[in-house]
């Protein structure tokens, strides 16, 4: 669930909202869990431990002031998001507006989603010209014209740039001959009477 937070009822009924309830281990290095008291219960949020360190590392029964909680909400949804779109890059080449989307479609919250694809993109894990390249040499593959590789390629939020180097190094490397396959094109819109400038 992509929800702001993990919900759990494990709490003493005097704990006070907005009261640091525990601190726990992460799933991953360097990664936290913060307990805290809520109306409905407790909520979990995932954090870095420099995260942590910058709210002045705080101990467990420590009351949070309203601007420590906002922090704290707004660095876990960015987690969360993180986590999303790594997952989501795992699965497949992205652009980074069709990853944005997905984590929107997932319900991460437009902060929340933009930070993550900045940071997947500073990391190097999402290489828009690496993933144009290979689209631009399956379209190639399937006989598709430069004209419908490159329309192609921007409906999936590829930017002019990233497209031209893409169909570029696709020709250079020998993966695409665009002008064969429009050649071959016109050849099969002749064989069935029809004239390539009709179409």
């Amino acid at each position: 669930s992509t929800s702001a937070t993990s919900r759990s009822t494990m709490r003493s009924d005097s704990a006070v909202p907005g009261t640091l309830l525990a601190i726990r281990s992460g799933a991953g290095k360097g990664s936290l869990r913060l307990v805290l008291a809520t109306d409905e219960g407790s909520a979990i949020y995932p954090v870095s431990e420099a995260f942590y360190q910058s709210l002045g590392s705080p101990a467990a029964d420590t009351l949070l002031s309203d601007d420590e909680i906002d922090k704290i909400t707004a660095h876990a949804a960015y987690r969360r998001a993180l986590a999303s779109a790594l997952s989501s890059l795992a699965a497949g080449d992205l652009s980074r507006r069709d990853l944005y989307l997905k984590l929107r479609r997932k319900g991460h919250s437009d902060q929340a989603a933009s930070a993550a694809v900045s940071e997947v993109l500073r990391l190097g894990y999402l290489r828009e010209d690496d993933a144009a390249e290979r689209l631009c040499a399956r379209c190639a593959a399937k006989g598709w014209s430069r004209k419908k590789t490159y329309a192609y390629l921007a409906s999936r939020g590829y930017g002019a740039s990233i497209i031209s180097r893409a169909i570029s190094a696709c020709e250079d490397a020998g993966e695409a001959d665009f002008a064969s396959n429009r050649a071959a094109m016109r050849r099969k819109l002749e064989e069935r009477g029809l004239s390539p400038d009709e179409v």
